[in-house]
């Protein structure tokens, strides 16, 4: 769907609010698919990948040894994964062996749980959901628009990006809280996933008076 492959240190790359839906198959012996591939590699020699508020849906039918990966790196290098990626919805169909999160080529994330605590502290707003889009046929006028009827984790599910403020419609997107993908739409918005909740633990010591540990607590629908 989407193929990273910039090998210049100094670039960094900004991959936000695209809605990628594929749903492929093939006649040969191993077919694979990614939504997104980007290169791994250091920063010192690779480019930076920030990746926000984008739909990756893979349904495609993987063949012989092949993959359906919803994102796909090129090796378990994570370090030009950009800190700043989060809030994307990525979903490869029912999970399986063949059926990804995400695939390096040797580790393999079926559900969006073991994605999160790979990338930590990436993507800790992302979700999984296969979208409930009006079309899927390219020459149909609501061709991957969300069906707004349908409560959604898509729905004011975003974060604010720097010099984007409108969607591919040109409809102005929600300054604080804009919707995960191509499509701003007016919908209901469902919260599924626990607060995510980071902290560094304690050290062991010999002191017996009360300690602080402080946490940053965030989720969806707000933390009381």
């Amino acid at each position: 769907g989407i193929s990273i492959t910039a090998a210049t240190a100094t670039t960094t790359l900004n991959v936000s609010f695209n809605t990628v839906y594929l749903n492929a198959t093939s006649s040969g012996a191993n077919f694979s698919t990614s939504a997104l591939f980007a290169t791994t590699g250091a920063t010192a020699t690779s480019a930076t990948l920030n990746s926000k508020n984008n739909i990756l849906v893979n349904l495609s039918t993987p063949a012989g040894t092949g993959i359906t990966a919803a994102y796909r790196r090129s090796g378990t290098d994570l370090t030009n994964y950009g800190a700043a990626s989060n809030n994307n919805d990525l979903y490869a169909g029912t999970p399986s062996a063949t059926r990804l999160i995400f695939y390096d080529g040797t580790n393999s994330d079926q559900t969006l749980a073991a994605f999160k605590a790979r990338v930590a502290s990436r993507d800790s707003n992302s979700v999984s959901e296969n979208p409930n889009f009006l079309s899927t046929t390219g020459s149909n006028a609501n061709f991957l628009h969300i069906n707004p009827a349908t409560p959604t984790q898509l729905e004011s599910g975003g974060i604010p990006v720097s010099g984007i403020t409108d969607d591919f419609d040109a409809q102005t997107r929600n300054a604080t809280n804009p919707d995960i993908g191509a499509d701003e739409f007016t919908g209901t918005p469902i919260d599924l996933s626990a607060p995510s909740i980071v902290y560094t633990a304690l050290g062991n010591t010999t002191i017996t008076t009360n300690r602080v540990i402080t946490a940053t607590i965030t989720d969806l629908s707000g933390v009381a």
